[in-house]
């Protein structure tokens, strides 16, 4: 594979930064293959973690059809990710836990996301005590192949509003096509958001 590789670091100050090897454009790597137990490479490091994002000038490309489960699971004191510079049309198929109890983190920008073949959206914000917006792409938050979206807000207690019109999920209901999902799940979505 001469796909060029990224590094990671995060500093005194609690800032996780990824950058690419050359300098330039790199591929962060796929966490692992089970949904629900892979876990980035700096996970030892959650509780230190404050903010987030990709270095000036780079691009970080993620694996095609990669897991990216648990990415800040238990990221406590994060307050905000910044994406920019975060390519996504690899497709990964798992956000699982991607924010789980993150309960400093406040506002969240995926507009640039991109999850036409995601499957796996189970509990991406729960526990995000103090959430109180996302903004999802514009066009489309594409969840046509999501089959479980189960405690995805669970625990947001200040969430106040949500804007999921860009979701498409047409399968959902009406399981005419085939490579749609053949069983789905949402259940506790919301539960105990207590400001919505």
């Amino acid at each position: 594979d001469t796909t060029p590789g990224v590094y990671w670091e995060l500093d005194g100050a609690g800032n996780l930064v990824l950058s690419a090897i050359n300098g330039r454009e790199g591929t962060l790597r796929s966490f692992g293959t089970d949904a629900q137990t892979s876990m980035p490479p700096w996970a030892s490091c959650n509780t230190n973690i404050r903010t987030f994002r990709v270095a000036a000038n780079t691009t970080i490309k993620l694996q095609n059809e990669g897991t990216y489960s648990n990415m800040f699971s238990e990221c406590r004191y994060l307050t905000s990710a910044d994406f920019t510079g975060m390519d996504m049309s690899g497709h990964p198929t798992s956000f699982y836990h991607m924010f789980y109890n993150c309960l400093a983190l406040q506002n969240v920008n995926l507009s640039n996301f991109d999850t036409y073949l995601c499957q796996n959206l189970e509990g991406m914000f729960q526990g995000c005590y103090m959430l109180e917006n996302v903004k999802f792409p514009a066009d489309s938050f594409n969840t046509i192949r999501v089959t479980d979206m189960s405690g995805m807000f669970e625990g947001c207690y200040k969430l106040a509003t949500i804007d999921l019109s860009s979701f498409n999920n047409p399968g959902v209901n009406n399981q005419t096509n085939a490579e749609l999902p053949i069983t789905f799940t949402a259940q506790a979505m919301f539960k105990d958001c207590k400001s919505l």
